[in-house]
């Protein structure tokens, strides 16, 4: 399964949002440096989702704000 997904940094409060879309919007205060704020968005995600973390993969938008994740 693919989820696409809209990243906001320096968020006050973490927090995922899914909108009339079906695009998660991923609120975390990781910070985007050596991929930090890549890792806490698929932690966040995978407790969204109830998957372990290894089973979400980052497969696009490695430096962008939308990003797109294989779910396995």
């Amino acid at each position: 399964m693919r989820i696409q997904v809209v990243v906001h940094l320096h968020a006050k409060r973490p927090k995922v949002l899914k909108n009339t879309e079906g695009v998660l919007h991923i609120y975390t205060a990781a910070v985007p440096e050596d991929g930090k704020a890549n890792e806490a968005v698929r932690k966040m995600l995978a407790a969204h989702l109830g998957v372990a973390i290894s089973h979400v993969v980052l497969i696009r938008g490695m430096t962008s704000r939308q990003k797109e994740f294989m779910v396995k």
